[in-house]
């Protein structure tokens, strides 16, 4: 955002944005094509995409919408909502695992109400800590303390991967708050994506 103005730069992001713009449709096609298996789920999809981008949806209103409408319509019509795919569909094997689905969980991951506390009770104070800092320092209405809320709600209301957020981020960020415009957001997913396919290559 600083410098947006350096012309090297500029024709930096404008080469590299088009090849990120592929990489993000090609892995919500990959996504897709896994999950949506047939018209009834389509039609899930096709409804949450006009919600968000034409009617302009909270993010969290239409999950809770869509998990609504799969958890009656996995009761009244399951075979409807069946997914497939998934480890039940792969029915090749490479051999015997060192760890496959018969081998017994280990001690240290078996679940314990008191191992669930001790975890929360750490998750919060990781967050509350840096939270009443910045409220204290900078007050509710600042951006950075908005920033931090608006993420902790991003990390606790959205799922499968970090393509599925997209839109979460897009709305708050640009629509809601306008802390960036589309340009900007768009320059940042390339620098980002960027960096993390070199992190990736290394």
């Amino acid at each position: 955002i600083r410098f947006h103005d350096a012309l090297w730069l500029s024709g930096l992001f404008y080469g590299i944005k088009p090849a990120v713009a592929a990489i993000v449709v090609q892995a919500a096609h990959r996504m897709g094509s896994r999950a949506l298996k047939n018209p009834s789920l389509w039609a899930i999809a096709a409804a949450a995409f006009m919600a968000i981008f034409a009617i302009e949806l909270p993010f969290p209103l239409i999950i809770a919408l869509a998990a609504a409408i799969g958890f009656v319509g996995g009761r009244i019509a399951p075979q409807t909502f069946q997914t497939g795919g998934g480890h039940a569909a792969q029915q090749t094997t490479s051999g015997e695992a060192l760890i496959d689905d018969n081998t017994p969980t280990p001690d240290h991951a078996r679940f314990s109400w008191r191992g669930l506390m001790q975890v929360l009770v750490v998750g919060l104070l990781l967050w509350a800590v840096p939270m009443s800092v910045l409220c204290a320092v900078f007050g509710w209405q600042h951006d950075y303390t908005q920033m931090a809320w608006f993420f902790t709600k991003a990390a606790l209301l959205t799922f499968g991967g970090a393509y599925a957020v997209l839109p979460y981020v897009y709305q708050g960020a640009v629509s809601q708050f306008a802390w960036v415009t589309p340009t900007q957001m768009m320059d940042g997913l390339a620098l980002g994506e960027t960096l993390s396919l070199i992190h990736i290559s290394e």
